[in-house]
């Protein structure tokens, strides 16, 4: 009893979140080098070398190994944010898909003033950004007088979703901030905020315009449509323009199945593996984490009953449902799965924190939080 009372003590104070801050700040410091800076966070592949920008080809960038990952790509973007610059397009692995998600770039290139190596820095660092921010708001929204709060706030700031994005200087975390954001100016009746950060959401990931169903009017459907619309409607536009302007493929094959199919496919193919003897990370949490983010999807799907009275419920939904529905090429990885549903991993902790009748079982669903830390140590 006496444990468990210190635990709890524990758990209530501030210094175990602050821990956690520490860690994420300590372990993005770690990876600045004093040559290349941060410029291994966005991990620009080396087998790509070449067809960089031409700006980039006479700084002191960090490669990574083989291909390098997506990062790269956004962050080339905002260096060069003209999208329809030819060098931009050799650049690009879709030079129609990357540059549909420009804020991040845009605002890396406003902020340092266009000089390539600053804004290289730059963008490299707003997740870590984002990620301190939203650790802020998170506080105030789960605040330190219960143990499940300080569960919770660990359960998401320390997911392998969000620490990914952080580590690899993706969209999603970003993205995800500013769906929290929208959905916190609901909850105080501000539904001109909440459709402006919605706005900014899915110019910074296109799939986050399904969060505009947070989006809700108290005059009435024709203003709650409305308000939607503008939200949704230049992003639409954008995505479309770039389709029409600029040539190659407009997404990634295999990102949708038929419901639940690829999730089944890989949770079997990863239980082989294990059974087998192959204890790689990628693969145990590939079980672990899959049906760590099933038991998630399930608990935000059981809320719809909510979904007219509360914004937290409007914005997970669709991502719940989405979980469902990715297809193999995402699940090639469940990390990359977990950054996608990163809102629903969010609403998932804020609302099991919420209802105090809620198991603490509910908790194993963040199992990711263990791949999220230790994926975040220098190789």
């Amino acid at each position: 009893m006496r444990a468990k009372s210190t635990l709890i003590a524990v758990a209530r104070s501030r210094s175990i979140r602050l821990a956690a801050i520490a860690f994420v700040v300590l372990f993005v410091g770690w990876r600045w080098d004093r040559t290349t800076g941060f410029t291994g966070l966005p991990r620009f592949g080396e087998d790509l070398k070449e067809r960089r920008l031409p700006v980039l080809q006479t700084l002191p960038i960090k490669d990574s190994p083989r291909s390098g990952y997506d990062g790269q790509f956004y962050a080339q973007i905002a260096v060069e944010p003209n999208v329809a610059s030819p060098d931009l397009g050799r650049a690009l692995d879709k030079s129609s898909y990357r540059p549909r998600r420009i804020l991040l770039p845009l605002l890396a290139y406003g902020l340092g003033a266009g000089q390539a190596w600053v804004v290289l820095q730059i963008y490299a660092l707003l997740n870590t950004a984002a990620w301190l921010w939203l650790a802020v708001i998170l506080w105030r929204l789960l605040p330190r007088n219960d143990w499940r709060h300080t569960a919770a706030w660990l359960g998401v700031m320390l997911s392998v979703g969000a620490l990914d994005s952080v580590r690899l200087a993706l969209t999603d975390l970003p993205a995800a901030l500013l769906l929290v954001l929208a959905a916190s100016a609901m909850e105080r009746g501000r539904e001109r905020i909440a459709t402006l950060w919605v706005l900014l959401a899915g110019f910074t990931r296109e799939i986050s315009v399904a969060g505009a169903l947070l989006v809700r009017s108290t005059a009435g459907s024709g203003r709650t449509f409305f308000l939607r619309a503008a939200s949704t409607g230049p992003v639409l536009l954008w995505c479309a323009w770039l389709a029409w302007r600029l040539p190659g493929p407009v997404g990634h094959e295999g990102n949708i199945d038929w419901p639940g199919f690829a999730f089944l496919r890989q949770l079997v193919s990863n239980l082989q593996l294990v059974l087998a003897g192959d204890f790689n990370p990628r693969v145990v949490f590939g079980v672990l984490g899959g049906l760590g983010l099933a038991a998630q999807s399930l608990f935000v799907l059981n809320q719809w009953r909510a979904f007219a009275a509360n914004a937290w419920v409007r914005m997970a939904l669709p991502f719940a449902v989405l979980f469902w529905l990715i297809g193999a090429d995402p699940w090639l990885d469940y990390r990359a799965v977990a950054r996608d549903c990163l809102p629903m991993t969010l609403v998932f902790n804020l609302l099991w924190a919420r209802r105090t009748e809620a198991s603490p079982f509910w908790l194993l669903a963040n199992v990711i939080v263990i791949d999220g830390v230790t994926r975040m140590a220098p190789p």
